[in-house]
């Protein structure tokens, strides 16, 4: 399956093969959609330096693999543990791996812990991952917004065929977003900058535009925090 922001990159060329286009995060959503009702659908999450480091159960949650790495959950610009439902970010050990051994690796991404026991019976522990940590938007020493936490301000948001939120330290928050051709995207343009207001304490300017730019990975993220 390819990436999400790989599939937004093309918005025409999707809304040509499908009803609507999605913002990142809803992607797997709209395709579940399109798929028979018993087909099975996994998210994995995984780095190309480590490997796979987590997937999906049956009930949605992501189970973190704890077989193969020793995985630390660390509490958001801290180097203590993180507590269920707190900001944290991750750091792994592999286990066994002889060939390209890695020690304390700080993968740059951020995780929730989750509390008790998952419905499915599986014993890895289950987590929320909200992207990149540096992508984070923080007031007062608190993490108040994440890009999953953006992702989901949006919505199924059938009008938006992409978006980017860029911020800095200070100043307002830059919200562009691509609509979906012939989409009334006025009204909710303006609802989803003032949920990102009301939930960052920040001013937001949103601005329809045809184009966004992608990372130099080539990669497009839906929320980045520029250096200034």
């Amino acid at each position: 399956m390819p990436w999400p922001s790989a599939i937004c990159r093309y918005p025409r060329w999707v809304a040509s093969c499908w009803p609507t286009t999605w913002p990142p995060g809803a992607a797997l959503r709209r395709i579940r959609g399109h798929l028979p009702e018993d087909t099975v659908v996994v998210e994995v999450a995984s780095m190309s330096e480590l490997g796979w480091l987590g997937m999906t159960c049956p009930h949605g949650r992501l189970h973190l693999n704890t077989d193969s790495f020793y995985l630390e959950l660390l509490a958001y610009g801290t180097d203590r543990p993180a507590e269920p439902g707190e900001p944290a970010e991750l750091y792994a050990t592999s286990i066994g791996d002889q060939l390209s051994p890695h020690i304390r690796y700080r993968t740059g991404d951020g995780y929730v812990l989750l509390d008790g026991d998952c419905p499915c019976g599986h014993r890895f522990p289950r987590a929320v991952h909200h992207g990149r940590c540096r992508d984070y938007l923080t007031a007062g020493g608190a993490v108040v917004l994440t890009p999953r936490t953006l992702d989901e301000l949006a919505g199924p948001a059938a009008w938006l065929a992409f978006y980017k939120l860029t911020h800095h330290d200070t100043g307002p928050l830059l919200l562009r977003y691509i609509p979906v051709p012939g989409a009334d995207h006025a009204g909710p343009g303006r609802r989803l900058a003032a949920a990102i207001r009301e939930r960052t304490g920040r001013e937001v300017t949103a601005t329809a535009v045809g184009h966004i730019e992608s990372e130099r990975s080539g990669k497009l993220f839906g929320c980045v925090r520029e250096a200034r």
